[in-house]
């Protein structure tokens, strides 16, 4: 586990060190940073890279960043069961419905093998947790958008060069 977490942080390492020192645009790289963290904090399993590669190219953000984004996101798989937990309560704040909270339930389904309780707790819990995600992701967006774009700003500042 340690070793895949090492991987990706030096494959989106590579890839950032890349896109800053081009000549691509600071707004552009900072965008498709942001939407690589937008579906990093998103709950879709298994079509994330090729949503992210997709939205980034119609917002005619740079591709490349938002897959360093994504990559840089997954290093956190560690912390996913407290990001779902929080990203469950806010939901649940923000519509107030469910009952108990849904990681409990999830755990101990899982340990017990039950399928179809799981399908009928997020089919109860689903819209609480889907909430939650999409305040997440936005959140994640608009700040990482930010800071990336200062950081790219320094950097083409340490290098004299032309801030498009």
């Amino acid at each position: 586990m340690n070793r895949m977490l090492e991987e990706r942080w030096n494959e989106a390492k590579t890839q950032f060190n890349r896109i800053i020192h081009s000549d691509i645009s600071p707004h552009s790289i900072s965008l498709g940073f942001a939407v690589g963290m937008f579906f990093g904090f998103s709950p879709l399993m298994g079509v994330k890279t090729i949503s992210t590669v997709a939205v980034a190219w119609l917002l005619r953000g740079n591709r490349a960043a938002a897959v360093g984004a994504l990559c840089l996101h997954d290093i956190a798989f560690p912390l996913l069961p407290a990001i779902i937990y929080a990203e469950y309560k806010i939901g649940y704040f923000l519509i107030g419905t469910g009952g108990h909270d849904m990681v409990m339930h999830v755990l101990e389904m899982h340990n017990k093998g039950l399928s179809v309780q799981f399908y009928k707790l997020l089919d109860e819990k689903g819209l609480p947790y889907l909430s939650g995600s999409l305040v997440m992701s936005i959140a994640g967006a608009v700040i990482s958008y930010f800071i990336c774009r200062f950081i790219v700003y320094l950097i083409a500042k340490s290098r004299k060069g032309v801030i498009k």
